[in-house]
């Protein structure tokens, strides 16, 4: 097994589960590099995948899996602009340029947690914002609430976040919103998951919504390196 990838690109890959596990399984297939890892409390779950054009060199017959521990690599290659390569039945992870040579070793994949499956779900209301926009608006709605409203309005054209906290109510519309199309819907979602994820996302100019009323968000994008990531967070459900 051999594949060779930008550092950075591997980097972006787990750092966008940073939000949801401080784990992760690597799955590398013959088309593919990826992730796919739910949260303890089953609330979110992170599907980020590299495409085989974005690696130099993608070289395994049957998949293979192996095991990282999120923090000590990203502290590893932080910064780090030179190529990654992971190779050997051990999964070992090489970083070296003509200064420096890092080695990690994978962890066994049997001591965590299984990859789950994303699940299926008939969205019927999409939108896209801008990173950055929405990044802001998160930001100030997460302040003083430990739930926030996504509500996209298609038939209006509007999109919006919303809290209640007490008497205080905040409202504030995503100026960037375009490509509305489908139903109208609103779903309650916990802010910290929200917050989390969108400090991954926040320098990505498109980012893709995908509601249903009282059901998971999704949450697609591709950063300008090629990362495709996928967020779902799961609602919290109004009595």
């Amino acid at each position: 097994m051999l594949v060779n990838l930008p550092a950075t690109l591997l980097f972006d890959l787990i750092e966008s589960v940073k939000p949801i596990n401080s784990e992760c399984i690597v799955i590398i297939e013959p088309e593919q590099v990826s992730v796919t890892v739910v949260d303890e409390a089953k609330v979110a779950i992170v599907q980020s995948i590299v495409p085989r054009s974005l690696c130099s060199a993608l070289e395994v017959e049957e998949p293979v899996k192996f095991g990282i521990l999120i923090g000590k690599v990203l502290d590893m290659i932080s910064g780090y602009e030179g190529t990654a390569t992971i190779s050997g039945e051990d999964a070992v992870i090489t970083f070296a340029d003509s200064a420096h040579r890092l080695l990690y070793r994978a962890v066994d994949p049997s001591t965590m947690d299984k990859v789950p499956t994303v699940p299926a779900i008939t969205y019927n209301s999409f939108v896209t914002v801008n990173g950055k926009n929405m990044y802001n608006e998160v930001m100030t709605a997460s302040k003083t609430t430990t739930f926030t409203k996504l509500q996209n309005y298609p038939s209006l054209e509007k999109c919006m976040i919303s809290t209640i906290e007490g008497q205080d109510t905040y409202i504030a519309d995503f100026t960037s919103a375009r490509n509305y199309s489908g139903e109208d819907a609103d779903v309650m979602i916990s802010a910290e998951y929200l917050k989390d994820i969108m400090k991954i996302l926040k320098d990505i100019a498109d980012i893709n919504l995908l509601l249903k009323t009282d059901t998971p968000v999704k949450i697609k994008a591709t950063t300008p390196e090629g990362l495709q990531i996928l967020y779902m967070i799961a609602p919290r459900i109004e009595q």
